[in-house]
């Protein structure tokens, strides 16, 4: 193998069996790969987050809905959306639904 200088065929082109996605809005394609690495990154970056400081704590007492600092917040709620965006986009695009999706509850609730 090697390049084909001889002009006889043109040079054989190697792809990858990976399949690739492109990401909402983006004109590039990225392989499922890069798009779980991305994943695995914004949950490092979360988990990081909360084993430093008091975070752990802060997390446990918004969850209780007791107040927390509004800076704190702030954070928590950046890194929670960049971890859903990362997730989101590694999911696979989901197929659009023929048949009407089945109402879930109480009668009394649909009407």
């Amino acid at each position: 193998m090697g390049n084909n200088d001889s002009g006889s065929s043109p040079p054989r082109e190697i792809h990858s069996r990976r399949r690739e996605f492109r990401t909402r809005g983006d004109s590039m394609p990225v392989s499922p790969h890069t798009l779980l690495q991305h994943v695995q990154d914004r949950t490092t970056d979360l988990r990081r987050w909360l084993d430093t400081g008091e975070n752990t704590a802060t997390l446990t007492a918004y969850l209780r809905d007791e107040p927390v600092d509004h800076r704190w917040l702030s954070t928590y709620r950046r890194l929670t959306h960049d971890l859903l965006r990362a997730v989101d986009h590694a999911s696979p695009p989901r197929e659009p639904h023929d048949a009407p999706t089945p109402s879930v509850g109480r009668q009394s609730d649909l009407r």
